[in-house]
């Protein structure tokens, strides 16, 4: 993730390897809420492993 963004701003999603933008869409969180929640699972993973 990279760049300052705020609630409702249109963001570009790109490739890390070529750097060529692939989706564009708005976001519902700024950067600094996406750098505390990112890598979290809202489910709890004991009822969603298979046995």
């Amino acid at each position: 993730m990279d760049g300052v963004f705020q609630r409702g701003d249109t963001i570009y999603i790109a490739n890390s390897d070529t750097e060529k933008d692939f989706a564009r869409g708005l976001t519902n969180y700024s950067n600094k809420v996406l750098e505390k929640i990112k890598g979290k699972n809202d489910r709890n993973e004991k009822n969603y492993k298979r046995n």
